[in-house]
């Protein structure tokens, strides 16, 4: 229809243009995965969206856009690639069927970005090629601890950190098809057994297997997917309008205990990881008898932030991880708040400075919308138990105030025995003027 309005319009000149625009205009799409992540969430923490050693696709092609800090990585890509291929019985055979394979993915793969894609059909073949062969190998490698003298990356544990983090960041994503393709030549090419691609990818992020099953559109979505709470566990959500808590100072002022609902599994290791194996559900919060339970946060930084961001930008999908983000806003306030947490060991030392976690929760809740807050059940239940116990609010705050000193509390004791003595004499006193017989006067 475009084509036909710019060849079948009879205007001026000035015209011409608006006519060539409309001929090269693309159908707009919303099945796309992978973007840029909005101005209104970068602009606060621009780090936590950009890559720091490696680039992966073509949002942050060193070559597009030359950075110091992704060029290192460009030679140990190849190096890597021919080491996958030299796992194929024949290099040269394996290597054209990846390159066939990658080149007939061109229409799938622009259609995975929100944004056109400059590169020409082999520029982004090449590019896929290189990047896909890079993530396979280095699943491979860490799958089966194939270390080896000259590795830049399984040898030195601050680089296996800091390449988890950039695969893991949404603008720098590759469709999963292209890793699915190029693994199911390289399984063809070769005599050894291999395991399933999902396996390589949870072990090397350190996921929970049990969610292994889902589909993915790209890593992210893939540890998004891992992280998502099982729809049979789903609390009461609501649309719309939803009851905010207070913070977590001030929840446990008002007689609210928090305690970690994981506390018997604490094997926590730093990095991005749900779990070593077992399933850990990070959305498995409990309200019960005024104790409100919930996990620790066990997500990484800049991984919280990615996963909010896909959340955000596309459609259809369940808000879990902003949901969770955004019940942090409710609970934290101020950086007493994040101390407080982290000193009840749900969040963890390792997340960040208290001003700064404070400032992160804080902005999510300023930029981000919730479709359908995951945990407005469980918020509602807060608010509620803080209005229907009031009087706890006393206790806590005779406890607090006056019993935590042992000379206060001592005090405390010592004066409600006095008045107590006082009152029982006092009325022992009035009791026996009304009682005794009133004395009789002889003339």
């Amino acid at each position: 229809m475009a084509k036909d309005i710019a060849q079948g319009a009879d205007g001026g000149a000035w015209l011409e243009s608006i006519k060539l625009d409309i001929a090269n205009l693309q159908s707009t799409s919303t099945r796309y995965t992978i973007c840029k992540v909005p101005y209104k969430l970068r602009n606060e923490k621009n780090d936590a969206y950009s890559p720091q050693t490696i680039s992966i696709g073509p949002l942050h092609n060193p070559k597009d856009k030359p950075k110091e800090n992704l060029k290192a990585m460009q030679e140990h890509k190849l190096s890597y690639m021919l080491s996958l291929l030299e796992r194929t019985r024949n290099e040269t055979d394996a290597l054209e069927a990846c390159g066939k394979a990658t080149l007939d993915l061109d229409a799938k793969v622009r259609l995975n970005y929100e944004e056109k894609v400059e590169h020409s059909g082999t520029e982004l073949a090449r590019m896929l090629l290189v990047d896909g062969c890079f993530i396979l190998e280095l699943f491979i490698r860490y799958y089966i601890n194939d270390l080896r003298p000259d590795d830049p990356i399984l040898l030195n544990p601050r680089m296996i950190s800091v390449v988890r983090r950039d695969l893991a960041l949404l603008e720098n994503q590759i469709p999963f098809i292209v890793l699915e393709e190029l693994f199911k030549v390289i399984q063809d090419h070769s005599d050894i057994t291999l395991p399933e691609l999902n396996d390589l990818a949870i072990s090397f992020f350190k996921l929970d297997r049990s969610r292994k099953g889902s589909k993915s559109c790209h890593l992210l979505d893939l540890i998004h997917n891992c992280y998502s709470p099982d729809s049979a566990s789903k609390h009461a959500t609501a649309k719309g309008e939803w009851k905010v808590m207070q913070c977590a100072t001030k929840l446990s002022y008002n007689g609210i205990k928090f305690a970690r609902s994981d506390i018997e599994n604490n094997h926590k290791k730093k990095g991005i990881e749900v779990g070593n194996g077992s399933k850990k559900d990070l959305f498995d919060l409990k309200f019960e008898k005024g104790t409100m339970k919930i996990r620790q946060l066990c997500v990484e930084n800049s991984l919280f932030q990615n996963l909010i961001a896909m959340e955000q930008c596309l459609h259809g999908r369940e808000h879990f991880m902003t949901s969770y983000g955004l019940l942090m806003d409710f609970l934290v306030d101020s950086s007493k708040d994040v101390e407080f947490l982290v000193n009840k060991g749900i969040i963890p030392h390792n997340f960040g400075d208290y001003e700064e976690v404070a400032h992160l929760f804080n902005n999510i809740g300023k930029q981000v919308v919730v479709r359908d807050f995951y945990f407005a059940g469980t918020s509602e239940e807060v608010v509620n138990y803080c209005k229907t116990s009031w009087w706890l609010r006393y206790v806590q705050s005779l406890l607090r105030d006056y019993l935590a000193n042992p000379w206060m509390a001592t005090s405390v004791v010592a004066a409600i025995i006095l008045l107590v003595a006082t009152l029982i004499q006092t009325i022992y006193s009035v009791l026996s003027y009304y009682h005794d017989p009133a004395p009789v006067i002889h003339g």
